[in-house]
């Protein structure tokens, strides 16, 4: 909500519930914005929004574009006002499509996806039962920022939230690299190796849509196909479980699972086409 409704939200709607006199449930906390603005004129200073004057991007522009919901999603996200007022800028959209969606959390999902697919014949590798030194530490990371993250989520701190799921996912990436698990299945000796790196990281890419998923529902929808996991009632709980006992993040996608179809989600956004974008859709008049 815009910091410009807050009076008659807090205020004036709430006095006339209570003036009713009826047992109408009342407001309990209330999140607000600052104002996001648009581009910069040739002075420098902010545009504000206008629909008349064709400043912005709109709902049907976002649709006529062809870019996916969730990278539309991501970016508004990642610069929603909450502290002050920020800037739609066409620069910042690619850069964070391409430096953060694209080479971040697409390239996790992907590569851990289609390696285990194609080295594992499109089944969640089996692996003994134990963790060892490095895995441990990578897997108290993750659940360590699993509780910063619900403690962001409970007290509706949007733009923190999404910023410690894309750590999580930041820390997944560096795990496959760190590992290289395609190295590690060339060799007979650090085959079951790979199978450990490559079940850990599908297990993490598991709950990594769970954290995404308030945010870039669409993504989640797809990472959850390509797992070949249907969503279910049970996932709507599974933070407040991993909070109990950290360690069933190594044991949610079950052994010998089969997998759907590997697909790249993101795409890289050249500059040229941000441009183009900008002249047709949003001018400023």
């Amino acid at each position: 909500m815009g910091k410009d409704n807050i009076t008659f939200h807090t205020v004036i709607f709430p006095s006339t519930l209570i003036g009713s006199g009826q047992p109408w449930t009342k407001l309990h906390h209330i999140s607000t914005t600052e104002y996001l603005n648009y581009e910069k004129d040739e002075n420098g200073a902010p545009l504000k929004f206008s629909k008349s004057r064709n400043t912005g991007v709109f709902g049907d522009d976002a649709m006529k574009s062809g870019i996916p919901s969730e990278v539309w999603r991501y970016f508004l996200l990642s610069c929603r006002p909450e502290n002050q007022d920020t800037c739609f800028l066409w620069n910042d959209f690619v850069a964070k499509n391409n430096n953060e969606l694209l080479a971040n959390l697409g390239n996790f999902s992907n590569r851990a996806l289609k390696f285990a697919h194609s080295a594992f014949d499109g089944k969640v590798p089996i692996y003994p039962d134990m963790c060892n030194g490095a895995d441990s530490e990578f897997l108290n990371g993750l659940n360590a920022k699993i509780q910063d993250y619900m403690k962001a989520m409970e007290a509706v701190q949007l733009k923190s939230g999404l910023e410690i799921a894309m750590a999580y996912s930041r820390d997944c990436n560096g795990y496959f690299q760190t590992f290289k698990p395609w190295d590690l299945n060339k060799v007979e000796d650090t085959k079951n190796r790979c199978k450990q790196v490559v079940n850990i990281a599908l297990n993490a890419l598991f709950v990594l849509c769970v954290l995404l998923e308030p945010f870039m529902p669409s993504f989640s929808a797809k990472v959850y196909e390509q797992l070949g996991i249907a969503r279910e009632e049970r996932h709507e709980t599974l933070l407040a479980q991993l909070s109990r006992d950290p360690t069933i993040i190594r044991n949610i996608v079950p052994w010998n699972h089969p997998l759907g179809t590997p697909e790249p989600i993101f795409r890289e956004i050249k500059q040229e086409e941000a441009a183009t974008f900008k002249d047709k859709f949003a001018g400023h008049k």
